[in-house]
């Protein structure tokens, strides 16, 4: 039985690879025929890999000659493998393709790019460069080796490796890959900051800013130095593109902007600009930035006139535990139940995520740049609370 259904699987699968060998008419059609036969080829080996033993499926695979027209289901197989995680099976797979000379040129480089995303799979870095760097002159993997050699460089944290490969791509072209390498030369600022070089670290930040205007990191970075050297006007300035820009990392910058306030004692001037994003925004973050900004001026009792006001027009968890701390007095409740009502709030407090990627969803205490789950760099932001905008 299991004879018969292993020469009726190699028929099947025989005629499937001859099939995707055929050739189409036109450019439009081969591309919509093969995007359908990619999504049918997928199907199929879900099928054959559910119902059939790993044993049947390997002697298949075995038997299976290499041809042109058998081609694409050997490296479909392979992919098929690594996608489920059994790396070393797909490294097999596309060996065995490696060692057939008589395959076009075509052919082998996207074998070669196949067993290179096997090797990265398996942590196999070396050897998945080794093949990329073969594909350096090809005109269909030369940018894919290139993405994928710089996946490889961020694995291994290789700043410098990453933006030597980077310098031989079209930003311009390819703004996803601007994104990431601005973000290259930001890791190599916070590794000059560790080490002191403070004029390296300035000239990493603007090196991204030139590559990606759009790089809030950059701005961040180069508006702490600039209050570490006493250039406040350059921190409001790096502080305020930031805001411009992208209004949901004000929270990021909201203490250095306090910090700079206090330094310069002016704190008239911050409430005014604070007051002006609160009617922008609606950001509760910033209304209570301007309490604070009161509280440190040493106005007390404006700070609880204001954040009171605010609170019978737009009621806020967040602002009613700052608004307790300041009036915490019996006018409201006993002692014993403000304590309480205190203690619950910085329970709530402390239970929230206070970051979440706007990729795949990941949330988090503290803010990373590159996503740990999706690795998307940029796209964790903080979870800010609004106002009730459509309240009556």
């Amino acid at each position: 039985m299991e004879t018969w259904l292993f020469l009726l699987l190699s028929f099947c699968f025989l005629v499937l690879g001859l099939f995707l060998g055929l050739q189409f008419g036109s450019r439009k059609q081969l591309k919509q025929k093969t995007s359908n036969l990619s999504v049918d080829m997928k199907h199929r080996l879900q099928l054959l890999f559910d119902s059939y033993s790993d044993e049947s499926i390997d002697r298949f695979i075995q038997s299976l000659k290499v041809t042109s027209e058998t081609l694409p289901l050997h490296i479909s197989i392979g992919k098929h493998f690594r996608a489920q995680g059994e790396v070393d099976k797909a490294i097999l797979v596309h060996q065995n393709l490696m060692s057939h000379p008589e395959l076009s040129s075509k052919a082998s480089e996207n074998i070669i790019y196949e067993l290179a995303k096997d090797y990265k799979a398996a942590g196999l870095f070396d050897r998945a460069q080794a093949l990329l760097h073969q594909l350096s002159a090809s005109k269909q993997f030369t940018l894919k080796s290139l993405k994928l050699l710089l996946e490889i460089h961020e694995s291994e944290k290789d700043w410098e490796s990453a933006l030597n490969q980077a310098s031989k791509i079209d930003f311009k072209k390819h703004k996803d890959i601007a994104l990431k390498v601005s973000q290259y030369h930001c890791e190599l600022a916070d590794q000059y900051i560790k080490e002191g070089l403070v004029r390296e670290a300035i000239g990493a930040y603007k090196q991204a800013l030139s590559i990606y205007k759009e790089c809030y990191r950059a701005h961040i970075g180069l508006a702490n130095l600039s209050y570490e050297n006493q250039d406040y006007s350059g921190t409001i300035h790096h502080i305020k593109l930031l805001i411009l820009m992208m209004p949901e990392q004000i929270p990021s910058v909201l203490p250095l902007l306090l910090a700079v306030t206090k330094d310069t004692d002016s704190f008239e001037n911050h409430q005014q600009y604070l007051s002006k994003l609160l009617n922008e925004t609606g950001q509760v973050p910033v209304m209570l930035a301007i309490v604070e900004s009161m509280v440190m001026q040493g106005s007390l009792e404006k700070a609880a006139t204001f954040l009171y006001e605010y609170l019978r027009r737009s009621p806020s968890i967040t602002g009613l535990n700052r608004f307790f701390k300041l009036y915490s007095s019996s006018k409201y409740t006993p002692d014993d139940v403000i304590v309480l009502i205190l203690s619950a709030l910085d329970l709530v407090q402390a239970g929230k995520q206070e970051y979440k990627c706007g990729s795949c969803g990941y949330s988090s205490g503290q803010l990373h740049w590159q996503c740990p789950s999706c690795k998307s760099w940029q796209t964790i932001k903080p979870i800010i609370e609004y106002e009730n905008l459509f309240q009556k």
